[in-house]
């Protein structure tokens, strides 16, 4: 008598290409090569999940001759970048401040701001957001505040001098807006709202408030057209 012995070939089985993820990201395992498959760590075939870190999962399939073959595929997950859009700031309007950002490969900024760019403060609160992405393509995105404080406004009354070459005009400004209390300094060394006993001249003021904003601007004291006569 005789017996048949077939001896089947193991079935190809293919757990696919390697893959690199970024963290947060997820994936779909699929095999081939068999009939019906199963992974390890609770990953179902064709169904997408979300790996924690680098691992390597094994595939274990099966034809229809019921003969087993197992493979492999190693899943990279790639930490995303610390993307730091810099300190929140807070300055006077119209000034200018540099924005940088650090922790990835490029940058990009809402706004149409690149990287670096110096940037005019305006009053009130402006949200800058920064998207980084490293060399492994992950990204994540930071803000920066930027709180911009009014800058005082003065407004001056120059009193012109009583007589030509003499002593004896005025300025006083007005403070209109702002956070007292204020600093006042004129370039003649002055510090008050009113400043007398000038000559015809060109004087300088500036106004500091209580947040470090200013406000300046130079008054002009002409002499009178009249000629200098008693004053009654």
């Amino acid at each position: 008598d005789q017996v048949v012995v077939t001896v089947n070939a193991l079935p190809p089985i293919s757990a696919g290409a390697d893959q690199a993820i970024c963290a947060g990201e997820s994936v779909t395992l699929s095999g081939s090569g068999g009939v019906t498959y199963t992974w390890n760590n609770g990953v179902t075939d064709g169904v997408s999940f979300m790996p924690s870190s680098t691992m390597i999962y094994t595939l274990t399939g099966t034809d229809s001759n019921g003969c087993i073959n197992a493979d492999q595929v190693n899943v990279v997950v790639n930490a995303l970048p610390n993307v730091n859009a810099g300190s929140n700031v807070v300055a006077c309007e119209n000034d200018n401040i540099i924005l940088t950002a650090s922790g990835a490969n490029t940058y990009s900024w809402n706004n149409g701001i690149s990287n670096g760019s110096v940037i005019t403060v305006n009053e009130g609160i402006t949200i800058y957001t920064v998207i980084g992405q490293d060399l492994n393509g992950c990204s994540s995105e930071d803000d920066i505040i930027i709180t911009g404080w009014a800058n005082p406004s003065i407004s001056s009354l120059p009193i012109n001098p009583f007589c030509i070459g003499e002593n004896s005009g005025s300025i006083e400004i007005e403070i209109d807006s702002g956070s007292p209390p204020f600093s006042i300094s004129w370039n003649n060394g002055d510090s008050s709202t009113l400043i007398q006993n000038l000559y015809a001249d060109t004087y300088d003021v500036t106004v500091i408030d209580e947040n470090g904003c200013q406000a300046s601007s130079s008054v002009g004291l002409n002499e009178p057209f009249e000629p200098c006569y008693e004053q009654p």
